[in-house]
Parts: C-alpha cells; structure tokens; sequence
C-alpha cells in the first residue's frame, strides 16, 4: 500500500507537522510527501500557468486542454502523478479560521 501524506503548514514544528510524520511512521509501507510549503507549491490557478491571458481565462478548459495534451505545469504534474499511485491520501493542515481570537 502506498501512502501520499500531503501537509500544509508552514511550521516545521507544528503539531500538524508532528502528526503528518507520526502518520508516516504508522504506514507499514511506502510513503510519498507533498510538503506543500517546503515545496513553495502556489495553490493559485492563473492563465499564465497555460501561457493564456487572463480575459476570458476559463479554468477547467485550460487544465482539461494542458492534461489531454501532457503540459500541466511541472509541479501539478508531480502532484497529480503523487495521486495515481497513491493507495491513500492523508491531508494534515490547521484549521485558523475558527480558533479562540487572542487582542
């Protein structure tokens, strides 16, 4: 079984961060990473990704367009790639917007 952890915070010390690696050291198995901010990865979708201008930019035609002719940009290529051989996905990132407000 192949396990894709993929961790979004950017403290290395997090307690998400402690998690993701406890995480990876229950698998019995492989084990792929996706630290998202280690890896600078932009979550933005842009036209310029696609080489397209940004009027008229539609999104799903653009990634349905790149993938079908193989020119995702390089980093979602990986990912995606991640993904397929991936028999299970771990997602470990925090949730800020409700925490307790500290003035």
């Amino acid at each position: 079984m192949t396990t894709l952890i993929v961790l979004a915070h950017p403290n290395t010390t997090s307690f998400n961060a402690q998690w993701a690696n406890a995480s990876a050291a229950a698998c019995t198995d492989e084990v792929l990473w996706s630290d998202l901010y280690a890896m600078k990865f932009d979550p933005s979708e842009r036209a310029e990704h696609y080489g397209k201008s940004r009027e008229g930019f539609d999104p799903l035609k653009a990634q349905l367009e790149a993938a079908s002719c193989n020119t995702l940009p390089s980093d979602v290529s990986t990912e995606v790639e991640k993904l397929h051989v991936a028999d299970r996905v771990i997602f470990h990132f925090p949730l800020w917007w409700f925490g307790p407000r500290q003035y």
